[in-house]
């Protein structure tokens, strides 16, 4: 066996080997929550969507769409919505969206840790619904590894889920990280809403949530204290006022959290909830979490359910941030790396492709010697004076033509009327007359002494122009 056969069998196995081996290593997860539909990452939602796909009895699907887009699209306004994200950001055509929705009959699920930056959707939802997501941290997988490393109790936290007229009370004790916050609901509003809860956690502890400033009565009543406080109050708003809203000390107690809150809004229903990762694939694929996630997706399920991921981070850059070539230039040693080898390939081919080039000659067409050859044997027969043989060798050619074209044989020891019929429909000539010449260039080509001119000249003729006609 050649040197370079073994060389590629050996660059074959290695190939092979290595990717065996990677097959088998462990793989390292990216815990960043993109809530994307192609992310098979834990905070993504590859698996999450293809899971509600195949068991929301009315359909499930996830579309980049926003909260307008869905209200104004006649196949879509009637479906339920589901939003799952860490933070949340409407703006004025989103409310006016969601209000529309609702009014429709729609039930819409948020579930997410906070509103963005510059974002007063907190502030609109709890004017609107009375439901205000206090954010108390992320999901930070580093922090969760060295409290479980240290064994902390406050790593783990129970939900709990009370009975209701599809499932019975059930606990369920996850990671407190997938708990972002709590839902706080305005029980001072003069409409007197009824929240329903359907997820809590119990803490001990002395402190308490006061009501969000965003809900309109303590915002008034904010403003009425400032006003005894001379203080001016025509540009003071909940905002000015959110950093006022802390936790206050009271007698150490066991205090309930919100987890996730639900009311009616028109002839739908508003769902908050404060576990966004619950809705991911770490979230349907945890036996800890998946349960939950199950009974949360049942409250959405007796309509057709729209996931939008319009709201989630960085989806317009998912793709590009996520592939290999992203991940390689983004790094300064694998830069440089990747640089220093397409240099290295690219000198590799110019240089060998400088050792294998080859002059081309030019080739000159071979001669045609047809015409001399024809001029040669017939200078021998004109010379050798022999008619007969060479009327004889062009009767040979004929009949072979004849045989291999028409299945008839002209020199066959008697001449049958059948051959002479087939040659006579193939030539359009009559019978008689195709007769009379193969009679004749039989006699010629049997002919044991010479020929003259005038006959040589005549049976060359002849098949000449039968070979045209057929």
């Amino acid at each position: 066996m050649k040197s370079s056969r073994l060389y590629i069998i050996g660059i074959v196995v290695m190939i092979i080997v290595c990717f065996v081996l990677g097959q088998r290593m462990p793989r390292n997860f990216t815990w960043r929550a993109t809530f994307h539909p192609n992310d098979r990452q834990p905070l993504g939602c590859y698996v999450f969507d293809s899971v509600m796909a195949q068991t929301m009895p009315r359909g499930y699907e996830a579309k980049r769409k926003t909260l307008s887009q869905i209200a104004a699209d006649t196949a879509d306004r009637h479906k339920n919505v589901l939003i799952a994200t860490e933070n949340l950001s409407f703006n004025e055509m989103d409310i006016r969206a969601l209000r529309n929705l609702l009014k429709g009959g729609c039930h819409v699920m948020m579930a997410y840790c906070d509103t963005q930056d510059g974002c007063y959707s907190d502030s609109i939802l709890a004017y609107d619904y009375g439901l205000y997501a206090y954010n108390f941290t992320y999901l930070n997988i580093r922090y969760l590894k060295m409290r479980l490393r240290n064994k902390e109790e406050n790593a783990y936290a129970t939900v709990s889920w009370d009975a209701d007229s599809l499932y019975p009370q059930g606990d369920y004790r996850m990671y407190t990280d997938m708990m972002s916050g709590t839902v706080i609901t305005d029980d001072s509003r003069k409409d007197k809403v009824s929240y329903d809860v359907l997820a809590q956690r119990t803490i001990q502890t002395n402190l308490r949530y006061d009501n969000s400033p965003f809900f309109p009565a303590t915002l008034d009543s904010i403003k009425k204290r400032l006003l005894e406080e001379n203080k001016d109050i025509k540009e003071v708003t909940a905002v000015d006022c959110y950093d006022g809203f802390r936790l206050t000390e009271k007698d150490s107690a066991d205090v309930c959290l919100n987890l996730a809150v639900t009311r009616k809004v028109g002839k739908g229903r508003l769902t908050i909830v404060t576990m966004p990762y619950l809705f991911t694939n770490y979230g349907v694929l945890a036996k800890e979490s998946s349960p939950l996630t199950m009974r949360l997706m049942t409250q959405i399920s007796d309509r057709p359910v729209i996931r939008t991921t319009s709201y989630s981070p960085d989806y317009d850059g998912y793709d590009a941030k996520m592939s290999p070539m992203r991940y390689v230039l983004s790094r300064k040693p694998l830069r440089e790396a990747w640089y220093l080898t397409a240099f290295t390939l690219l000198l590799f081919f110019i240089f060998k492709a400088r050792r294998r080039q080859r002059v081309i000659p030019v080739m000159t067409p071979p001669k045609n010697h047809s015409l001399e050859f024809a001029q040669l044997i017939g200078t021998l027969y004109y010379q050798r004076a022999d008619n007969a043989d060479l009327v004889r060798k062009k009767t040979r050619f004929f009949a072979e033509r004849i045989r291999s074209t028409m299945a008839v044989d002209i020199l066959e020891s008697v001449l049958s009327d059948d051959t002479v019929s087939t040659v006579a429909r193939r030539t359009g000539m009559k019978e008689k007359e195709v007769e009379d010449i193969l009679k004749r260039l039989r006699m010629d080509y049997c002919t044991e002494g010479n020929i003259d001119d005038k006959e040589m000249k005549w049976a060359i003729d002849t098949i000449n122009d039968l070979t045209e006609r057929i």
